[in-house]
């Protein structure tokens, strides 16, 4: 699934949660990962630490370093940053336009997520085009049932995650579970898998190798 970002929280025309791929192509949208992490830098630099320096190698062989920063332009309105994890070969446009992509940015994914469960203090993260700014914590942080039709409802949100303290803002919604100690998300179905004819069952995350 390719979430559309930033600021999802603004109202929607149509509740629909996918990027037009003919407007994407055109702004040129890249697929990435996002970690919210409040707003003291220092928990930001922590997060980039832990993510930075890896290579990312599919089972096809197919092999990526990723830039990995800390958004100037994005802060959120208690002052949250936002940390995006890139890599130039991922996928130039808003999602996976054949089966090898899909799979691809699945085992990226899984990979993103493996080390998401390791990471220093976050409060929420994401993955899908152009997703830095995406889930502003004055937005995810309240009762999902106060947030009117039409807007973003974060407890649905294939592959979002959120800290435990967001979880409970949130009523504490069932349709998510624990993703680590001290975290819950709505389980993520993978990349476009379904539209290629695969399963996210016979799919297994990119290994990771040091690169520094």
């Amino acid at each position: 699934m390719a979430l559309h970002g930033p600021r999802w929280d603004w109202p929607l025309s149509k509740p629909v949660q996918r990027v037009d791929e003919r407007y994407a192509a055109r702004v040129a949208y890249h697929y990435m990962f996002t970690v919210e992490t409040g707003p003291d830098l220092s928990k930001a630099r922590a997060v980039v630490d832990h993510l930075d320096g890896w290579i990312w190698r599919c089972s096809d062989g197919w092999t990526t370093p990723v830039q990995v920063w800390i958004d100037e332009g994005e802060i959120g309105d208690d002052g949250g940053r936002w940390v995006g994890v890139h890599g130039d070969d991922f996928s130039p446009s808003a999602g996976a336009r054949n089966a090898t992509e899909a799979r691809r940015l699945t085992e990226l994914g899984l990979a993103f997520y493996s080390l998401l469960r390791s990471a220093p203090p976050f409060r929420s993260a994401a993955v899908g085009a152009e997703v830095v700014g995406f889930g502003d914590y004055t937005h995810v942080a309240r009762p999902q049932r106060e947030i009117p039709r039409g807007y973003v409802h974060y407890d649905n949100i294939p592959g979002f995650v959120v800290c435990d303290a967001a979880w409970v803002a949130m009523e504490q919604p069932s349709s998510m579970v624990v993703f680590a100690e001290g975290f819950h998300w709505f389980p993520w179905d993978g990349e476009s898998l379904g539209r290629y004819g695969l399963s996210l069952t016979e799919i297994r995350p990119a290994n990771l190798m040091r690169s520094r």
